[in-house]
């Protein structure tokens, strides 16, 4: 895939990381709950950052490459919140899953929903998918919560299905399909969070 688009609503913008986004991103992503459900550890410092944020955007680029990564930014102040990918992106059958974290100062204000929204946006009527996924931990209620508002639908239970640490653990089957993004996409370009 190229570059990332930028994005913007009105409240967040999804644009491509920078470099320079790493100290603020390490800040947020050192915090175990942050990452906790996520597929890699905490940084352990900003070079650490810097270098997953450098090796997210050669992947991006990469021949056949099926993935498109985003640093969600505050609109206005260009403020990094956190990243959001559109991974697994399969044009022949019109599907994609998308995964996304946001630093624990910006729960519960909506600036999630917004990221879903214009992720979901771009990815029905730029790339004109059909579906996108999202495979949750099956103890993480905030993003299932988080996803069902958004208007996606549990599908079924993949059992012992992700690695995390020792532990096997299940995740839940979310997805949404085209068209069913509307009112999402309407509620937030017409500012309701």
């Amino acid at each position: 895939m190229d570059e990332s688009p930028t994005l913007r609503g009105p409240r967040v913008t999804l644009r491509p990381a920078r470099l320079e986004d790493a100290p603020a991103l390490f800040e947020l992503a050192r915090d175990p709950a942050v990452t906790k459900y996520l597929a890699w550890p905490s940084p352990t410092c900003v070079e650490e950052t810097r270098e997953h944020l450098r090796l997210s955007a050669e992947q991006q680029r990469a021949p056949g490459s099926d993935i498109i990564h985003f640093c969600i930014a505050r609109t206005g102040d260009d403020t990094p919140l956190g990243k959001t990918s559109l991974m697994h992106i399969h044009l022949a059958h019109r599907r994609a899953a998308v995964g996304s974290w946001i630093g624990r100062p910006f729960w519960g204000q909506g600036f999630m929903r917004e990221t879903k929204a214009l992720t979901l946006a771009y990815a029905f009527d730029a790339l004109g998918l059909e579906r996108v996924e999202a495979w949750v931990d099956i103890d993480n209620q905030r993003s299932l919560s988080s996803l069902e508002r958004c208007g996606f639908r549990r599908e079924g239970i993949a059992r012992r299905h992700k690695r995390r640490g020792e532990a096997f653990v299940s995740q839940v089957l979310m997805a949404i399909l085209r068209g069913e993004h509307v009112p999402l996409v309407r509620a937030v370009l017409n500012g309701q969070p």
